[in-house]
């Protein structure tokens, strides 16, 4: 089980000027990382929350202070991830074992101005 804990930090308002681009890597060794087909479609910011509560509202629900379905421009605000356990039901059952790379990042008139990277290491022994 995977658990976030945290929060993000939204300074100024968001719109869908903004693009969110979600990615998985699969690790091929000495530090490179493969592509994988499992991605988020690239949307604005704000079609970016709603699709991803429309998809995954249940897995979001304790995701504290997500803008509300359709909210745009999106005000600032603190988004809470307490305890957050990462829903085992979204992960491929194909998906092989092994170090994994997700990459978020958005981009403002095609120039990258936020990117976090998750590492994952994936068992199947659970």
């Amino acid at each position: 089980m995977t658990v976030l804990n945290g929060s993000f930090i939204v300074h100024q308002w968001l719109n869908d000027s903004i693009e969110v681009v979600f990615r998985m890597q699969s690790r091929l060794g000495n530090q490179q990382f493969n592509h994988y087909p499992m991605k988020l479609p690239s949307s604005g910011c704000c079609s970016f929350f709603d699709n991803l509560q429309v998809n995954y509202g249940r897995q979001t629900e304790s995701i504290h202070n997500l803008p509300a379905i359709g909210e745009c421009p999106i005000s600032p605000r603190v988004v809470d991830m307490i305890n957050f356990a990462f829903p085992q039901e979204v992960v491929s059952r194909v998906m092989p074992q092994g170090l994994w790379k997700a990459l978020m990042t958005a981009r403002l008139n095609g120039e990258v101005i936020v990117t976090y990277y998750f590492l994952v290491k994936g068992h199947h022994d659970f």
